[in-house]
């Protein structure tokens, strides 16, 4: 009798070990001049890309946690924003909701 589990693609393992995400956020203007907010989830970890913000909609200056002011590793394309948001953040946060700044 044939086995009914699906054989799982080596293109997926390879994106489940890497680890990166493409996010459609929500994103708050935090009314001061040249801010956002992006509220992530507990998931939200690892490498994300925003499309959104890429070079063309805006320029991106800075790039911090809104709870610390800890600079993020984060990279500016054509393609859109992408940030390292290590996984060790929760402990920094004390299982607050991660809240990244972005300076414009």
């Amino acid at each position: 009798m044939p086995s009914t589990r699906k054989a799982i693609s080596a293109l997926t393992q390879l994106r489940k070990s890497i680890d990166i995400r493409t996010l459609e956020p929500i994103i708050f203007y935090s009314g001061k001049n040249d801010e956002l907010h992006i509220h992530l989830s507990k998931e939200d970890r690892g490498e994300l890309i925003i499309k959104s913000l890429s070079k063309k909609m805006i320029t991106v200056r800075e790039v911090t946690l809104l709870e610390n002011d800890s600079k993020l590793s984060w990279k500016q394309n054509f393609k859109g924003l992408k940030i390292i948001v290590p996984t060790s953040i929760d402990e920094e946060l004390n299982d607050q909701q991660a809240i990244i700044k972005i300076k414009f």
